[in-house]
């Protein structure tokens, strides 16, 4: 989760009287960011603990499963999140295929 998107969820959480840890992993090229979304490190721990979760059960119960890692970041101002919300929203649909 990017900066922008940690922002907003944890104004979501205020406004909705709900007290949540809001947690960001960026690159931060911008200056003093990273110190204003302390803490690091926990939310990509807790991110590889759910995929530990995921294999354990895939394991036990004999069912497939596909960890895929999306690595870059990701921010609700620009890419792909954004175009995938917009197309859900303007009810265009959405073309998934492997190659």
């Amino acid at each position: 989760m990017g900066p922008a998107l940690t922002k907003l969820a944890r104004k979501a959480g205020q406004k909705a009287g709900v007290e949540k840890r809001i947690i960001a992993v960026s690159r931060f090229s911008e200056r003093g960011l990273a110190e204003e979304l302390e803490p690091l490190g926990e939310y990509a721990q807790s991110c590889l603990g759910r995929e530990r979760i995921f294999q354990y059960f895939s394991k036990k119960y004999d069912t497939p499963v596909l960890i895929y890692r999306l690595n870059y970041a990701n921010d609700v101002s620009y890419g792909v999140l954004l175009e995938l919300a917009k197309s859900v929203i303007e009810q265009k649909p959405l073309f998934v295929h492997d190659e």
